[in-house]
């Protein structure tokens, strides 16, 4: 039992070293969404790219980040509003030294301008806290724009994914289709000579009519997997495939 505990405590090291290196992996965000012109012959990475530029929702996340951007610029530069400069414009300040002195050779409204600053504990504890709290709401921002970007290639993938199946069952559908209804045809040109009975004749039918119906649903649902793909992308499929 001894030795088995030894070589355990022996192998933990190995068994978590894997686990320490999938921690260390980071997720380049600047690949989840390839640069534009950089997608090659990959119809399913053009498309995650026409989504990225076109989906609204996507905009209106990298608007947010400029937004945050803006916020702490004006934080680092908001104690400039503490200091305050005000001039004194009158007959002695644009005369000068020709003005009637005043009070002991003093003049009035003198000096021309005055320039205060305005602070208190409370600013001073405050200023810094709310630039540290833009620059987290830019994180924040900078954050939302990478998850967005994760599901949008999520969506954009699996819309696709669906598309192609949609695509290859409506072919099978379509053959199984033509095979049934030359079967059809053949077997009504043989109940017409009276050479089948009813009973397999109408089974035939309705194999035919239920193939029908499952060609039709297979293009419906082939129809609304495109429409699907388009409305994320923006443009029509034609364009891309």
């Amino acid at each position: 039992m001894k030795r088995l505990n030894r070589h355990t405590f022996l192998l933990l090291p190995l068994l978590l070293l894997p686990l320490f290196f999938a921690s260390a992996q980071e997720v380049d965000y600047n690949r989840v969404i390839r640069p534009k012109g950089q997608t090659g012959d990959d119809v399913a990475e053009r498309l995650v790219q026409l989504a990225w530029e076109n989906y609204p929702r996507n905009k209106a996340v990298q608007a947010q980040v400029q937004i945050a951007k803006e916020d702490v610029t004006k934080m680092r530069w908001d104690w400039l509003n503490r200091i305050q400069a005000t001039g004194n414009i009158n007959e002695f300040t644009l005369q000068g030294q020709g003005a009637q002195p005043i009070d002991g050779g003093r003049q009035l409204f003198y000096p021309r301008y005055n320039f205060s600053i305005s602070l208190s504990p409370g600013m001073l504890i405050a200023m810094p806290a709310e630039t540290r709290k833009a620059k987290q709401n830019l994180k924040i921002a900078e954050h939302t724009v990478n998850e967005q970007k994760l599901l949008m290639r999520n969506m954009v993938l699996q819309l696709y994914q669906d598309y192609l199946m949609s695509k290859q069952l409506l072919e099978i559908e379509t053959r199984a289709m033509e095979t049934i209804t030359t079967e059809y045809e053949l077997q009504e040109e043989r109940f017409r000579q009276g050479k089948v009975m009813l009973q397999d004749y109408t089974a035939t039918t309705n194999t035919y009519l239920g193939q029908q119906r499952a060609r039709l649903q297979a293009e419906s649902a082939f129809i609304k997997s495109k429409y699907a793909l388009e409305e994320i992308i923006g443009v029509p499929l034609e364009s891309v495939l």
